[in-house]
């Protein structure tokens, strides 16, 4: 025979726990930077090349003469030739002052002056040597100076983005206690009652 039995069951509470994260968001904006190269400065001088011919002796030779110089050898031959005469007439008097000695100078000297004699020079041709060439080379002379370039930053500051986290506290389930009587019996006045 068993005796009256008192159950108890029980459920415990439970706390449901929700959590949300922290955010947090870092955006680096671009920096501006701008390049400027300014162009470099360049110049160039070209000193022309000098280049000279003198024909004077060449054309000379050919006869094609300036009056001035024309004069002078003019003036200088006609000098000779009055020596060149003068001897020939100093020498004819020396022989008239000696014609005692014999001969016949006279006729001698109307031989002498009877003759004419010409001289035919042919025109000379220019020669190498006679053509004075001079030659100054020309150059460059080049000049660059650079430029540095022109950059320029603006620096942006980083953006901070921040969501706080939290907890969320709940009751998932209440606690319960369950109670439950087998094979108790109840008298009261008159009655009897088994629980």
């Amino acid at each position: 025979m068993s005796g009256p039995q008192i159950q108890l069951q029980t459920k415990p509470a439970l706390i449901s726990l929700k959590t949300t994260n922290v955010k947090q968001s870092i955006s680096q904006p671009k920096a501006d930077q701008s390049i400027q190269q300014p162009m470099a400065k360049h110049s160039i001088r070209q000193v022309p090349p000098k280049l000279s011919i003198d024909q004077t002796v060449a054309w000379q030779n050919l006869g094609f003469k300036s009056s001035a110089v024309r004069s002078r050898e003019s003036a200088a031959y006609s000098n000779q030739k009055w020596n060149e005469h003068l001897g020939s007439i100093a020498q004819d008097g020396d022989e008239m002052m000696r014609i005692e000695d014999g001969g016949n100078p006279i006729v001698s000297q109307a031989q002498q002056a009877g003759i004419w004699t010409v001289e035919v020079k042919p025109g000379n041709a220019p020669a190498h040597e006679q053509v004075k060439i001079q030659y100054q080379p020309g150059h460059a002379e080049i000049q660059n100076e650079a430029q540095k370039p022109v950059i320029k930053n603006v620096a942006r500051k980083a953006e901070l983005g921040f969501e706080r986290g939290g907890v969320a506290v709940s009751t998932k389930q209440y606690a319960d206690v369950t109670i439950d009587f087998k094979d108790l019996t109840f008298k009261g006045y008159q009655f009897e009652t088994t629980i």
